[in-house]
């Protein structure tokens, strides 16, 4: 049965015209020495921002160093997570709610920064 697998992938193609529509983007810092990732959105003056977002570290080629972190506000306005040490390579990078998603991506050890954006493709896997 096909259907429902098709339906799921349809809602989550529908996220990433949902963050572009409410104007968000994102930047994550990974810091390696203290395993800490801030993330700082950008989005307009008033937008709702979530109380806690899934981010996923998705490996280019190696599934199984796949990481799922959930982001917390901070009170500084930022958002913070412990982040599991990350092995060398490309990674695809994923911040999700059910209503809207992010991507972008890192190569580790060489960046600690990257920026989220809508995804005007479907190039990122979804696992």
């Amino acid at each position: 049965d096909y259907y429902r697998p098709g339906k799921d992938i349809n809602r989550d193609l529908a996220r990433a015209p949902a963050a572009g529509a409410l104007g968000l983007s994102a930047r994550v810092e990974l810091d390696p020495a203290t395993s800490v990732a801030r993330l700082v959105f950008t989005a307009p003056s008033g937008a709702a921002l979530p109380a806690n977002a899934e981010f996923k570290f998705l490996h280019a080629t190696r599934a199984g160093f796949d990481r799922r972190v959930v982001f917390a506000p901070t009170p500084a306005g930022q958002y913070q997570a412990g982040v599991p040490a990350l092995a060398p390579g490309h990674w695809h990078l994923e911040l999700s709610t059910p209503e809207w998603r992010l991507v972008g991506s890192l190569s580790v050890p060489i960046d600690t920064r990257a920026n989220l954006k809508p995804a005007l493709n479907t190039s990122v896997p979804a696992r």
